[in-house]
């Protein structure tokens, strides 16, 4: 979606994209899952829907954010790397 708003800029496709990622073990795709979604309800200071459902997947993983939204960082709801 930010491709297609312009918001982010790349010369691949989706699915070169997708393709180049999958070929590195140690950045997994990681699927939803119920608990997410559940995890996400919770997170009433994140606006965006998305936001919500990407912090409640790592919540669910235990693992931190590397992301640079700063919606998400200040939230302070999710550790974040950046």
């Amino acid at each position: 979606m930010l491709l297609e708003r312009g918001r982010v800029k790349s010369s691949l496709s989706f699915a070169d994209w997708r393709d180049r990622v999958a070929q590195f073990p140690a950045l997994p795709i990681e699927p939803l899952v119920w608990a997410d979604i559940r995890a996400a309800r919770g997170l009433a200071l994140l606006v965006d829907p998305f936001d919500r459902l990407i912090a409640g997947t790592a919540i669910r993983l235990d693992a931190p954010l590397i992301t640079g939204d700063e919606r998400i960082r200040a939230s302070g709801l999710v550790r974040t790397i950046w």
